[in-house]
């Protein structure tokens, strides 16, 4: 579930919507968007929208049975961009990532990334990563 948050909601207001999510047995995950803001109640099962949606502040409740809340656009409608470095996933451009499924070893670990450095291939990530290491990886 959701509750959509009215714009300039003031910070009493947001407590109290918080205060009845956890009196209900969830917890408020508050997340803040460009256009509107929103409170995903997370971890309750069934709960009654209308413990909601005559609270000062509440625009709307919207019931969410997806499993990736979080991660829905109902929930937060802007793209989510993780930087890494100067590296931004989720941004414009397309980000390929590769590496072991397990680490059994460093050499296991290595061998990629060294294979692409061998072949000049572009790889800002790994930049990133040997730089901040103490030492380059062996061959």
């Amino acid at each position: 579930m959701i509750i959509v948050l009215k714009t300039g909601l003031p910070d009493d207001q947001l407590a109290a919507i918080e205060d009845a999510v956890k009196r209900a047995g969830a917890s408020p995950v508050l997340i803040e968007g460009k256009e509107r803001s929103v409170v995903a109640v997370i971890g309750a099962k069934k709960l009654e929208t209308v413990l909601f949606e005559q609270l000062p502040g509440v625009a709307q409740v919207m019931r969410i049975s997806k499993s990736y809340k979080l991660a829905s656009r109902e929930v937060k409608n802007d793209d989510t961009i993780v930087r890494i470095g100067d590296v931004a996933i989720g941004g414009e451009q397309v980000v390929v990532m590769a590496g072991p499924c397990s680490v059994e070893n460093r050499r296991s670990c290595v061998a990629a990334p060294t294979s692409l450095a061998r072949r000049r291939t572009p790889s800002r990530a790994w930049a990133s990563t040997a730089s901040s290491s103490s030492r380059r990886p062996e061959s």
